[in-house]
């Protein structure tokens, strides 16, 4: 007999809503029938459940407040297309698809992870009326994306690992001095970078909010070819069917200079790279071969002290949204940095962008914070010959401007 059947229904629901995650209610409604058969049964209790998943405020087992949007913004696109398939096609129908449905669009804007003070983010409790079998779809993506983060976790932190870095010897600057190039680079003592063990919570929820944002993307192009965003800046821009995932959110995220979008793109470089090509990338991401050891992957977080934790947090809301984000927006942007215009593309292969403190001085890319030209001499061997001659291009052409282009 399924335990779960002795249970009165609002002892089952308080127990399903106690679960960790997502992905453990996934689990457990493909376990128990009895489980299953109530979640069905009762979508609106469903929903109770899902929502009181999702805004779990234990340490480590809850999602950032932008992750919890992007879950809620999903579930909202994927209500309209059941209730679309649902509806019978009429030319007022197809008027309106054209058009856009608000309930899907205008949140958009919400899904920035900062709104410079002007938004009020948020998208309220998934509604009771939502079908059990867009919630249950939701579960599937979680478990799926799971897998998915802690596969490129590790394929990243790998290569980080692999590079043979140098670090600036004590007294010795590196600045930009209208030297161009790496040969004007002083000599460095070789640094072999650490691995300081799995995965952080905040690295997680990092990469998980960008693939929640390239599954939405990917999700709308199903339902308009072209339509009109209201960005995070409260403009109206129009979205062709030409606009790729990186151009969609550079519009509804606009003005946004910081790690978001550069996470995105990260992570779709990954992507690529499983898919084949970009035309792949989602029908990959849905149920693409990914290897066994992450199917059934339940995370054993790298636990942070208090000081790290403290140090962590600020970047939960923050403009640049990862301590790598900053560093490579320092290196990008300063004016006395060598590496200054150098295209972010260089160091997406290692997964830069989302790593904590902890990882980047362990990788040997933080060692002094605020003394910028340690971190950007180390950065500088990142940089292949082919990466040093577009930057000293771009370091050339007066008309660029690392910070708005």
């Amino acid at each position: 007999m399924d335990p779960f059947s002795r249970l009165p229904w609002f002892a089952l629901q308080n127990v399903l809503s106690a679960l960790p995650d997502l992905p453990s209610l996934h689990r457990l409604h493909n376990a128990s029938t009895e489980v299953a058969t109530f979640l069905h049964q009762n979508n609106d209790l469903f929903a109770r459940i899902v929502d009181a998943i999702i805004e779990n405020t234990a340490h480590e087992r809850s999602l950032f407040p932008v992750v919890q949007r992007d879950v809620r913004q999903l579930v909202i696109i994927w209500a309209e297309q059941s209730r679309r398939r649902q509806q019978q096609p009429t030319e007022q129908n197809e008027q309106q698809e054209t058009a856009g449905n608000p309930s899907v669009l205008d949140n958009l804007r919400y899904l920035a992870r900062h709104g410079f003070g002007r938004l009020t983010p948020n998208l309220g409790s998934i509604s009771p009326s939502t079908p059990a079998a867009v919630l249950c779809r939701l579960l599937a993506l979680m478990s799926r994306l799971r897998c998915l983060v802690h596969a490129s976790f590790h394929a990243l932190v790998s290569k980080s690992l692999q590079l043979r870095i140098e670090h600036l010897p004590k007294k010795t600057l590196y600045i930009n001095t209208r030297r161009l190039g790496p040969s004007h680079r002083p000599q460095g003592i070789p640094y072999t970078p650490v691995d300081v063990g799995p995965m952080m919570w905040v690295e997680e929820q990092r990469l998980l909010e960008s693939f929640f944002c390239i599954a939405i993307f990917y999700e709308l192009r199903k339902m308009y070819a072209n339509f009109s965003v209201v960005s995070m800046r409260s403009e109206t821009f129009q979205i062709s069917s030409h606009d790729t995932v990186e151009d969609f959110w550079k519009k509804v995220f606009q003005g946004e200079k910081g790690g978001q979008l550069e996470q995105i793109a990260t992570t779709l470089s990954w992507l690529d790279g499983q898919a084949g090509r970009r035309e792949n990338v989602y029908s990959w991401l849905a149920s693409g071969p990914v290897s066994t050891e992450y199917l059934s992957y339940y995370p054993c977080y790298t636990p942070l002290n208090d000081e790290q934790w403290e140090d962590e947090k600020t970047y939960i809301h923050d403009y640049h949204s990862s301590h790598g984000a900053m560093s490579l927006s320092a290196a990008r942007c300063s004016l006395t940095s060598p590496l200054r215009c150098v295209d972010y593309a260089a160091f997406r292969p290692y997964g830069l962008i989302f790593w904590s403190a902890t990882r980047m001085d362990a990788l040997g890319f933080r060692l002094v914070f605020g003394i910028g030209h340690h971190m950007w001499f180390a950065l500088s061997f990142v940089l292949t010959d082919k990466d040093w001659e577009d930057l000293v291009a771009r370091q050339l052409d007066r008309s660029f401007n690392p910070i708005t282009m």
